[in-house]
């Protein structure tokens, strides 16, 4: 190379080329690529050296080099990124990978093309939702408080249930001074779900106006048991409205705004909004009936929608349903939907017969919008063999408000149980909603309190610790010797033992004052002295 020789090569930019490359200069916010070839254009014009623009703008020699060749080709337009061009393979690819899996689903449900279609659509958008509410969720929510604040996992592994400890209730456990020995016990257990139910909060005021206003405690004081008020109050919202009196959907059900309405409709009115099935909408306004005086309510469906209620008396879900006011009870005992389809598996004629409530909104209970007179027994059982629906997967719609298509309102808040037995597939509409065959997470158990005891015990007490889920939970009753009452808000108790009968009695009671299912021990001290020490004690 000549001496004094210049290795820029020169380039003569047009005005608009040139106002291009002082915005480039002058621009405060521009991607870094975009920033790195304006400074190189600018080194270009000044007829910088190769490898000192190289080390200016911060690239490989090479690199520069090559958009110095594109530059001096075609001007600042080279420089430019130019639009994404979607590749027409791509977008073939994908209408054939959807055109495929949705004929898959239309013959694996049986369903239209057009349905498949629009199942798949749904299922992403409330996929993709689901992953962005995961990152921020605008919903502010109010649980329910279900069970005091419990032991820490190092503090409960020292505890077991006080039969496990005293397996046999003849034995005798030894101390120093007494022999301890278990008269009876009779302790819950708490069936929990793997999948968790939102529970109404007791804070909420309209619940309480709900309760007052229309006079359900009056409706209940009558009720010779738990479960009688149950049924008076099916009885009372049943008579509230017609079948006919169709009312309007709401965004979040309320069951105070529904009755203050008191929407009639007249022969002739015109439905220009979606309105309520009834077999929809008479098991929402009993749930909601049911929640404002302390009882658990949550919708089942089997293509026809009822509520189930958690009966203390009977210690487990009972079927109720609203719309036609009845229940099935087999040997004087309610049933729910599970124990109804276990009847298609046992011998026939099936003992169960329907109990129908008494109303005073349509003349009678019978299915008219199906030409039927009554249902019978053996019918209804038919029908529960099928994969039974839970429709929502909480019951607090008068407090917690989600937008549509949340997680917590939609479809994949609900769960299907399927019975193993069943050899069929779920129904298209069940097909987004998750699927269980394990009986405990579709039937878990409430306002139970289990009784746990400290391996280690000291000479005349024994430390005690609870398990609970109570919804809207208050406190524990603690019952000494069927005398002395205690109410505890603590997970633990120390139970001091005397010498003769011991008798420990618990139970936990929700803020609404409901109390739940009690459970007990009794055992007998003996004391190990002489008679005639004893005698001197005393």
């Amino acid at each position: 190379m000549a001496r004094g020789r210049i290795t820029a090569p020169t380039i003569r930019l047009i005005p608009a080329e040139h106002q291009t490359r002082w915005t480039w200069r002058r621009a405060l916010t521009l991607p870094a690529g975009l920033a790195r070839r304006g400074r190189m254009c600018v080194r270009v014009v000044a007829r910088m050296p190769m490898a000192q623009r190289a080390t200016t703008v911060g690239n490989r020699w090479r690199l520069v080099c090559t958009w110095t060749q594109r530059l001096l080709r075609a001007g600042l337009a080279r420089c430019v990124d130019h639009p994404v061009r979607y590749s027409l393979r791509g977008v073939a690819l994908l209408t054939l990978a959807f055109a495929l899996l949705t004929s898959a689903l239309a013959w694996r449900y049986d369903v239209s093309y057009r349905q498949a279609a629009q199942g798949l659509v749904k299922q992403g958008f409330l996929t993709g939702i689901t992953a962005l509410v995961t990152l921020y969720d605008p919903a502010v929510t109010k649980p329910a408080v279900l069970a005091p604040a419990a032991l820490a996992p190092k503090d409960l592994a020292n505890y077991a249930r006080m039969e496990q400890l005293s397996p046999d209730p003849s034995a005798a456990s030894l101390t120093r001074a007494h022999t301890i020995r278990v008269a009876s016990i009779h302790n819950e257990h708490i069936v929990e779900s793997a999948y968790p139910f939102a529970y109404q909060p007791f804070e909420e005021p309209r619940l309480h106006a709900l309760r007052q206003q229309y006079g359900l405690d009056q409706i209940l004081q009558s009720a010779a048991s738990e479960f009688e008020g149950m049924v008076r109050l099916r009885a009372w919202t049943r008579s509230q409205f017609r079948r006919s009196d169709f009312q309007p959907v709401m965004a979040n059900f309320d069951a105070l705004e529904v009755l203050a309405r008191q929407r009639r409709q007249t022969a002739g009115t015109s439905r220009a909004q979606p309105v309520y099935d009834p077999c929809h909408f008479f098991p929402l306004l009993y749930a909601q009936v049911l929640l404002s005086v302390g009882h658990q309510a949550r919708l089942v469906s089997i293509s026809h929608g009822m509520t189930e209620v958690w009966s203390n008396q009977y210690r487990k879900w009972v079927l109720m349903d609203a719309e036609l006011n009845l229940h099935y009870e087999k040997n004087g005992v309610p049933l729910n939907m599970a124990e109804l389809l276990e009847e298609n598996y046992t011998a026939s004629p099936s003992p169960v017969h329907i109990n129908r409530g008494q109303q005073t909104s349509d003349p009678n209970t019978a299915l008219v919008h199906l030409g039927v007179e009554q249902l019978s027994a053996a019918h209804m059982i038919k029908a529960h063999h099928t994969h039974l629906d839970l429709v929502d997967l909480r019951n607090d719609w008068m407090t917690n408000h989600y937008f549509a298509g949340h997680p917590a309102r939609s479809e994949f808040n609900s769960l299907v149980y399927a019975d193993p037995r069943l050899n069929k597939p779920v129904a298209f509409t069940q097909r987004l909603r998750p699927l269980t065959q394990r009986k405990e997470d579709f039937y878990w158990t409430l306002n139970q309190t289990e009784i746990l005891v400290h391996k280690e015990r000291a000479e005349d007490t024994i430390p005690l610790a609870f398990r609970t889920v109570t919804p809207n939970f208050a406190h524990f009753e603690i019952t000494l010797d069927t005398q002395d009452t205690v109410h505890s808000v603590l997970p633990v108790y120390t139970w001091t033992l005397h010498e003769g009968e011991n008798i420990f009695h618990i139970r936990a009671v929700n803020k609404f004052g409901v109390k739940g299912i009690a459970s007990f021990v009794k055992v007998r001290v003996q004391s190990n002295a002489p008679v005639s020490r004893r005698a001197a004690a005393y």
